[in-house]
């Protein structure tokens, strides 16, 4: 990810300068510019300032350009990475008629366990209580130079057990008879596969990967685009979890816990979405509240 910062964002503008020539100006034009498009100026601000602290060590500068820059307010804005209701069951409902079994139960459990894109890459099949309805979610899948690593989740808040419904559960399960039978295709047969990942695919050599980074995104990108349906990202199925238990009223608290946030504030501030249902809503319990009181 760091890589990609600098590849993508800062050595378009100053890869090609020499160093002891980039003044603040240059510093400030380029952070004024990048605040209008990245949302996390200050990671820019700072890996930029990086390569100016190394040159003063080396003695090729005396002052950092970047030290100095003035952040620019930037206005936040509720995201629309989200869909309503009405639009989850129509995606899901296109998934399942359209799509590879294993597409449905993927975007199923998305939908429905508010995970990171990392978290369900992560999940084997161990982490499943199929008698008890309970996911444990305890790690993530990252990749470095293209090779899967599995890695700590993104806090220890994010470390959690949850609750599945019936429905989702017994979509999980008939997955897991579609991936016993891709198995038994396979030269060598694993009687057990509880440390094999949830979501995989058979490479050409026969042998079982994770699925990679871009996966969920391309398999995403294709049907919203197929069936004209409002873009999301893969987190915006998390958004979508999130704003939908808020609006049925679910307790701050409770979503927090069930998203692995630290606080119920978190939640709040990022997740949740002030919609046409909620709304309505709220009116018609305040106006229930005051018809009652007459």
């Amino acid at each position: 990810q760091t890589k990609n910062i600098y590849r993508i964002h800062i050595l378009p503008i100053f890869g090609d300068k020499f160093v002891d020539q980039i003044s603040p100006l240059d510093c400030q034009n380029f952070i004024t510019q990048k605040s209008q498009t990245f949302k996390n100026i200050k990671q820019i601000k700072s890996y930029t300032s990086k390569i100016f602290d190394f040159a003063i060590n080396m003695n090729y500068i005396d002052r950092n350009p970047m030290k100095n820059v003035i952040m620019p307010k930037i206005k936040k804005t509720r995201s629309d990475n989200f869909w309503s209701l009405e639009e989850l069951h129509h995606f899901l409902d296109i998934v399942k008629e359209t799509e590879p079994f294993k597409h449905f139960a993927l975007f199923r459990l998305l939908a429905f366990s508010g995970l990171r894109k990392g978290e369900l890459y992560a999940l084997k099949w161990a982490d499943i209580d199929f008698d008890s309805n309970l996911l444990n979610i305890n790690k993530s899948l990252g990749r470095i130079d293209g090779k899967a690593i599995e890695k700590s989740t993104k806090n220890e808040s994010s470390v959690r057990t949850i609750y599945l419904d019936d429905e989702t559960i017994d979509i999980i399960k008939q997955w897991r008879n579609f991936y016993l039978k891709e198995q038994s295709q396979l030269p060598l047969t694993k009687l057990n596969i509880s440390n094999e990942y949830m979501f995989s695919y058979i490479s050409s050599n026969d042998k079982i990967e994770p699925l990679h980074a871009d996966y969920i995104n391309n398999v995403l990108n294709r049907i919203i685009k197929k069936h004209k349906l409002k873009p999301i990202s893969p987190h915006g199925f998390r958004h979508t979890h999130a704003t939908l238990m808020s609006e049925i009223g679910i307790v701050p608290s409770n979503t927090s816990k069930l998203l692995g946030h630290a606080s119920s504030q978190m939640t709040l501030d990022v997740y949740t979405h002030t919609t046409k249902t909620s709304e309505k809503n709220s009116i018609d319990k305040f106006a229930d509240y005051l018809n009652k009181a007459k």
